[in-house]
């Protein structure tokens, strides 16, 4: 089985995972003003990303880009690992390809157009960087993740083994420097202050 085939319903059965939806899970995190340079990109791109309706090409013209300011923004601290096989456990069905993986603390789906048809695949894949951070002698308290189809982007974070948080709200593209100030803020806390 790979990521994409879980449901909501095989998630909760078979890792017994809890999913709430609650308010303001990002609200803490302060925008951050982008660059120039990002901005620049971005109002190229979005016109021939967004009416394609192709997964890939938001994937590559606007999600990549903002990864890729982000990762500047920390200083580079970062790894960004883009269409990946991230096998982890076959028995359990945590394998197949991921869009995004940031440092094995954050997972970003992309999606043609619904968000929350892509949240399982995006869940089984945190739980699967969960597993992978402990096999290797790393453990994690929380696992970050993203659903995105470019210009909504939603949030969720693996608070411990059996709860995951999904924020009620989605954020669009045109608010920019809050997009980029929660990936800052997300990333900067699962790495202790990055």
């Amino acid at each position: 089985m790979a990521y994409s085939k879980f449901t909501v319903a095989g998630l909760e059965e078979r890792f017994g995972v809890e999913i709430r939806v609650v308010e303001d899970l990002v609200g803490a995190y302060s925008a951050v003003q982008p660059s120039e340079l990002l901005r620049s990109i971005l109002h190229r791109n979005l016109p021939l990303a967004l009416p394609s309706g192709s997964e890939k090409a938001r994937s590559e013209w606007i999600v990549a880009p903002i990864l890729a300011e982000v990762r500047e923004l920390l200083g580079e601290r970062i790894s960004i690992h883009s269409g990946v096989e991230f096998v982890v456990d076959r028995k359990h069905g945590l394998d197949g390809f991921c869009d995004f993986l940031i440092a094995s603390h954050f997972v970003v789906a992309t999606a043609e157009s619904n968000l929350c048809a892509e949240l399982p695949r995006c869940i089984a894949t945190m739980i699967a960087a969960r597993l992978f951070n402990e096999r290797d002698g790393k453990p994690e308290r929380v696992i970050y993740g993203c659903v995105t189809t470019g210009s909504a982007w939603l949030f969720l974070k693996l608070a411990d083994e059996k709860t995951v948080l999904v924020d009620q709200l989605e954020y669009p593209i045109r608010e920019l420097d809050r997009l980029v100030g929660i990936l800052v803020g997300m990333l900067r806390e699962a790495h202790n202050g990055l």
